[in-house]
């Protein structure tokens, strides 16, 4: 397991060939050009778990990720 921190709540978890991010938010930089997802997961609504500004192309990036919120978030 390889796990990468992007500062504050951003963690990027690689296992056996899955890779999910955890909460890109507006604290968290370095993240923008990561392609190859399979998941990404937004824990709660707080903008520090989610920056509305950079998601959008981090969905783009990755066409075949699943996005998974609270429903809140969501």
């Amino acid at each position: 397991m390889r796990l990468t921190h992007f500062g504050h709540s951003c963690l990027l978890v690689e296992h056996r060939g899955a890779k999910i991010l955890f909460d890109p938010g507006t604290f968290s930089h370095g993240f923008e050009g990561i392609t190859g997802l399979d998941a990404i997961l937004v824990t709660h609504q707080h903008p520090d778990h989610a920056d509305a500004a950079r998601l959008p192309a981090l969905l783009d990036a990755n066409p075949d990720a699943k996005l998974f919120s609270d429903p809140q978030s969501a």
